[in-house]
């Protein structure tokens, strides 16, 4: 990061161009990942087939990283953004033309390799444009893109869903995806670096100062793709129509929580304000466990915001903090490999939870209650991680 950029403001006109185009992504990302799930139970697929669909595409972003991070470093990030864009938005358009299980799961996969590059891409490049005294208020905001999406994209796509059938929403999904790509069309692009040759190695695949980080990055993301991947399913089992209402206030909620989130780890240091967003993401799933109605689930709704809202940017900005400048496309993809593994684990072993209490007798409602209860266990464990590996040994 070029010397003059550290006295420079966070709000320049390239960070708010890269911080623009990540909604725009995110949005579509977001309002495609609720709507594939209950697409496929609507072309027959069982529980444990859907969690395996809603984690396909991390599953394909895991496999293309080890041959895409190697480039992160030694190319021009914002090309490389423009392509994986271009995969992305053939995968939208499998989408809209899917009529099967099958074909949802090639989009599902085309997806995967673009998101795999693409999304550790847009915060490394988005890290380029961040004044270095500032990178965690810098990502703070940054992610917010991702948060507006995981809010706003389930809800809008449930809506539109309603209005326009599947078909319809998938192309809005590809709409958002076109608008991104021109706006980072016309954004600066990042300084050339120094030239490497392509190797496929192991330190320009994962970077060793990130682990940790996306070690606790894998764990909270193994707990969350309950949320994304079974909320819309479970919601209609409990009869509440307005189930994308959840996600409208985690929107809401999160101007007011990222703010707050993006100022106070530099304050009082990073784990002691992660430990409790943990805390209230574990009392979220609870909650949600045990919610018939609409009220309880916007209960869950705040607390979700108090902890994976606010806690996910917590553990980015520690994890680009710690990573060395020149290693930023790793770093950043290491943290990825992370959420990748996470959400593709979690997103299959949620299903198979349902599945196997249904088949010892267990009804569907009260089944996917349990399993709710049940995906607490990473986020308990992700506590005593936070406390014993990050906090005692490191004193983040």
């Amino acid at each position: 990061m070029p010397d003059s950029l550290e006295k420079q403001t966070l709000w320049t006109k390239p960070f708010i161009m890269v911080l623009i185009a990540n909604i725009f992504v995110q949005m579509g990302v977001q309002t495609t990942n609720i709507l594939v799930p209950k697409y496929a139970k609507v072309l027959g697929a069982d529980s444990a087939t859907v969690g395996l669909i809603a984690g396909l595409f991390s599953a394909a972003a895991l496999l293309v990283r080890p041959f895409a991070s190697p480039a992160f470093d030694i190319l021009r990030k914002k090309l490389l953004i423009q392509v994986t864009l271009g995969i992305m938005i053939l995968a939208f358009g499998c989408y809209a033309m899917s009529s099967s299980i099958t074909m949802v799961m090639i989009g599902r996969l085309i997806h995967g390799l673009g998101v795999g590059t693409c999304i550790p891409l847009l915060l490394a490049f988005a890290i380029t444009k961040m004044p270095g005294s500032q990178i965690a208020k810098g990502v703070s905001f940054y992610s917010l893109g991702q948060a507006f999406g995981q809010a706003i994209g389930p809800s809008l796509g449930i809506a539109l869903t309603n209005s326009i059938g599947y078909r319809g929403a998938f192309i809005v999904a590809f709409g958002f995806e076109c608008i991104a790509a021109v706006i980072l069309s016309f954004c600066a692009s990042d300084p050339r670096p120094k030239e490497r040759g392509y190797r496929i190695r192991p330190d320009r695949i994962i970077c060793k100062e990130t682990l940790p980080i996306a070690v606790l990055t894998m764990l909270t993301y193994f707990a969350y793709t309950c949320i994304s991947g079974f909320l819309a399913i479970y919601g209609g089992l409990c009869g509440v129509e307005n189930i994308g209402l959840f996600f409208t206030v985690c929107a809401v909620l999160l101007f007011a929580v990222r703010p707050l989130t993006g100022r106070l780890p530099e304050k009082v240091g990073f784990t002691t304000v992660l430990l409790p967003s943990l805390g209230f993401f574990a009392l979220c799933l609870i909650t949600i466990s045990y919610a018939r109605t609409l009220p309880l689930f916007l209960l869950a709704a705040v607390f979700s915001d108090l902890g994976h809202g606010a806690g996910m940017p917590i553990v980015q900005a520690l994890g680009m903090k710690v990573t060395p400048k020149e290693k930023s496309g790793v770093g950043s993809n290491t943290l990825y490999v992370g959420a990748d593994i996470g959400q593709f684990a979690g997103a299959y072993v949620s299903g198979l939870i349902i599945d196997t209490l249904q088949a010892g007798g267990v009804a569907e409602l009260p089944a996917h209650s349990m399993m709710y209860r049940i995906m607490v266990i990473p986020l308990i464990i992700a506590m005593i991680y936070t406390f014993v590996v990050l906090r005692l040994k490191k004193k983040y």
